[in-house]
């Protein structure tokens, strides 16, 4: 087993997920850790970042879904918990975690109580929060009996704000702002109508995550290199015997994957 990052435990301590009793960071604090972790993604290339993160998931997951619980609103907890989504270490969290049954209930309602009117003119709070929303339907799509649907009058709530979320992003588009404005104001657009979609029905949840949702963890051929999360999701796939957080169609293709896996595989306290 490679040995633990220094930087994902720093980043638990810091955010006081190694205390025994959990107090949320202040407003300011906020600030600071959130500039910290768009930095440490900024600086570091994919394969480092995902050997962090699953060196944190493999340890302080649980109880940073705790802390995005306890802290409620939109904060460092809900922006990490988002950029930890599309990992395998999530992924087994949402099949195999108690706590994980409740989990899309819970956000759905967190996106009807914090403030809509307030977070929606904020696209990189309504980046996140939208992000971490797609890939909960996504992942209770594939793992029905594992997570809890959301409620069908929660859900014709969400299927108006996302309306009113896609409206607003449409006449931000409207302005002709253009550069790097224009272009994040059309993303906004399209992932706002995409999430209205799917709630009504009219779009597949695979679909909504783009190639991401094609390749979700423990659901295709791991070794993405061979091309198998192309045919779509895949049964009787088996998973690495140590985290648990990979799936392959054959011993040919974890073995191809494992100079990549190996530098990501940690046991689990989940």
């Amino acid at each position: 087993m490679p040995e633990h990052s220094p930087v994902a435990t720093k980043l638990a301590e810091d955010l006081g997920l190694t205390k025994d009793v959990f107090v949320p960071v202040d407003a300011e604090r906020d600030v600071v850790l959130t500039k910290q972790l768009t930095d440490l993604f900024t600086n570091n290339d994919e394969d480092t970042m995902e050997a962090i993160m699953s060196s944190f998931c493999a340890r302080y997951l649980p109880a940073l879904v705790s802390a995005y619980r306890a802290a409620k609103g939109i904060n460092i907890y809900t922006r990490l918990l988002r950029s930890v989504a599309e990992y395998g270490y999530f992924a087994k969290y949402m099949r195999a975690h108690p706590d994980a049954k409740t989990l899309l209930q819970f956000h759905a309602q967190l996106l009807l109580d914090a403030d809509p009117l307030k977070w929606v003119k904020i696209w990189e709070d309504t980046d996140t929060v939208t992000s971490l929303f797609k890939f909960l339907l996504v992942y209770a799509s594939h793992y029905p009996t594992h997570v809890d649907p959301i409620p069908e009058a929660t859900q014709k709530e969400l299927t108006d704000l996302y309306g009113a979320v896609a409206h607003f992003y449409y006449n931000e588009v409207q302005k002709n702002l253009g550069g790097f404005e224009g272009r994040r104001n059309s993303v906004m657009f399209q992932s706002a109508w995409d999430t209205q979609r799917a709630l009504e029905g009219k779009m597949e949840m695979d679909k909504l995550l783009g190639a991401i949702g094609q390749m979700m963890p423990l659901v295709t051929c791991g070794a993405e290199q061979a091309g198998c999360w192309k045919k779509g999701k895949q049964p009787g796939l088996a998973a690495c015997t140590r985290c648990r957080t990979t799936t392959y169609c054959s011993k040919a293709h974890q073995q191809l994957d494992w100079k990549r896996h190996k530098k990501v595989c940690f046991e689990t306290v989940y």
